[in-house]
């Protein structure tokens, strides 16, 4: 059942908001705000169940986020990382205004990281940048 023009309104204004959420302290959320962008514009019932239990989490779990310790990463050390992660074909997306399935989801962070973090030992890693 497809939601009405007042519910996907109110969808797209809560996937924003949890957009800038997930970017700014919050990438735990990123792959379900992802998973809800491309479908506002043809949301269903299904869908405004899952906006909202992605909301409930953001809000039960607010206390986790991105924390950066002091004196933790030795600045004259540190190294710029990136870490990639892909889905190839595990997704469905509205394209055009019709579902396509066999869609991929990726997803890159860029990263601080002491340099031993090269070695495979244990580091503090400081994210800078997320893309999805």
């Amino acid at each position: 059942m497809s939601a009405n023009e007042a519910k996907i309104s109110q969808l797209r204004s809560v996937v924003g908001s949890l957009a800038w959420v997930a970017r700014q302290a919050r990438p735990d959320l990123s792959y379900r705000v992802s998973r809800l962008q491309p479908i506002c514009t043809r949301a269903t019932i299904r869908d405004l169940i899952y906006a909202n239990k992605v909301v409930q989490d953001a809000k039960e779990f607010s206390d986790h986020g991105i924390n950066y310790e002091a004196g933790k990463l030795n600045w004259d050390e540190s190294i710029l990382v990136t870490i990639s992660d892909a889905s190839w074909s595990g997704e469905k997306e509205i394209v055009r205004g019709s579902v396509e399935p066999w869609r991929s989801q990726r997803a890159r962070m860029t990263a601080l990281a002491d340099k031993s973090f090269l070695e495979g030992m244990e580091s503090p890693i400081y994210p800078i940048e997320e893309s999805l």
